[in-house]
């Protein structure tokens, strides 16, 4: 678990590092803005169990729990408290001593604390990693993932999107 309470300054400003593709990155984002005498209170709570069903087969579940509420030193908060939850699940098969395919779902919800919106999401992926050695490797991965996106504010609005992706890491 972790606990963290920051000032607003340090928790939403970006980093000082420069991109030179894109020298405006993040200059419209709402995280540029600086607030002063503004907390933000986070506790994470991510427990996780891995077990070994045999000498190739392992299995894996994990929770992580997020809340985060923001306290303003005068009058409200100008950011909005919520609380954020994913449970995952995972098989994995050695193959041989260097590659493994894996299963994996796992179902999220985030809700803001002031019932202004609410997002529901489920997904699931496979993959397959080879390893040459200790440190040098390839993972690829292809999955899916749903979302059901419920905003009340200013006027409610249902909406779902769904989509696949991948990735091929080195």
């Amino acid at each position: 678990g972790r606990y963290a309470l920051q000032d607003s300054y340090n928790v939403d400003t970006p980093d000082g590092v420069f991109d030179p593709l894109d020298p405006n990155f993040g200059n419209n984002s709402d995280s540029t803005r600086i607030l002063t005498g503004e907390t933000r209170q986070r506790l994470q709570l991510n427990p996780t169990f891995d077990h070994s069903l045999t000498e190739r087969v392992r299995v894996g579940v994990g929770l992580n729990y997020e809340t985060v509420k923001y306290v303003a030193d005068s009058g409200p908060s100008t950011r909005t408290d919520y609380d954020f939850t994913v449970a995952d699940g995972s098989l994995r098969w050695a193959l041989n001593t260097q590659s493994k395919v894996g299963v994996g779902a796992y179902a999220s919800q985030y809700q803001a604390k002031d019932s202004s919106e609410e997002t529901d999401a489920y997904g699931a992926g496979v993959g397959y990693s080879y390893s040459w050695s200790e440190v040098t490797g390839v993972e690829a991965k292809l999955f899916y993932e749903n979302n059901d996106i419920t905003i009340v504010e200013p006027v409610r609005s249902d909406e779902s999107t769904s989509g696949w992706g991948g990735s091929l890491t080195g």
